[in-house]
């Protein structure tokens, strides 16, 4: 797991928490979780989010928004921690007003609201289904913006919820599907090359490795 300080922003929102999982066994379970903690009410409902209060992505079909893309005949694939960063600030950016330290969002929250920030077409429901986690997802990102914790602590969490073999986020690339990834953009943007993200301001990693 990787742990990004991006100073730019407000506390607690400035950490950023990526790891990224491969040949993961129980992402059937994990649905079943997020479904359940976005229709449960009073403390269970509370205690069922805060278990699942990440953002899980299916590696294989992550794309940057065409709006960050450097033009529209390039539409690059989000295939390593540097384009995975752009769309997250990306989202982050867009959620926050000098007038207000707390985010304002579309969605339920900035979780939700990166995966919305992926889609093409900016509806929520079609952004779940396409690039968040199915039940045949094998290769899965999870991000978590944070919100205090220590990494240990989210790690904790995150070990918690998933079950599957961490990797380090230069895998990524290796389990892009393009052919899938193209079809969900309908075939819009079929050009693929190197991006150079332009986002990154003065970003701070630090790895846990388990």
């Amino acid at each position: 797991m990787e742990t990004y300080t991006l100073p730019h922003f407000p506390l607690p929102y400035s950490t950023i928490h990526i790891a990224l999982f491969h040949t993961v066994t129980n992402s059937p379970s994990i649905r079943r979780q997020l479904i359940a903690a976005s229709t449960a009410t009073g403390p269970e409902g509370d205690a069922l989010r805060s278990a699942v209060d990440y953002a899980f992505l299916d590696a294989r079909l992550v794309r940057l928004p065409p709006s960050l893309t450097p033009s529209a005949d390039t539409c690059i694939q989000v295939v390593n921690r540097e384009h995975l960063l752009t769309a997250i600030q990306a989202t982050l950016l867009s959620s926050f007003t000098p007038s207000s330290p707390d985010p304002v969002t579309r969605t339920q929250n900035l979780h939700s609201e990166l995966l919305l920030a992926l889609s093409p077409n900016k509806n929520i429901s079609d952004s779940v289904r396409r690039h968040g986690i199915g039940d045949t997802s094998d290769e899965v990102v999870v991000v978590r913006i944070g919100e205090g914790e220590s990494q240990e602590q989210v790690w904790r969490g995150i070990k918690g919820v998933v079950r599957g073999e961490l990797m380090g986020l230069g895998e990524m690339e290796d389990g892009v599907d393009w052919g899938r990834a193209d079809k969900v953009r309908e075939g819009s943007f079929q050009v693929r090359g190197e991006c150079r993200p332009g986002l990154l301001l003065g970003a701070r990693s630090t790895s846990c490795r388990r």
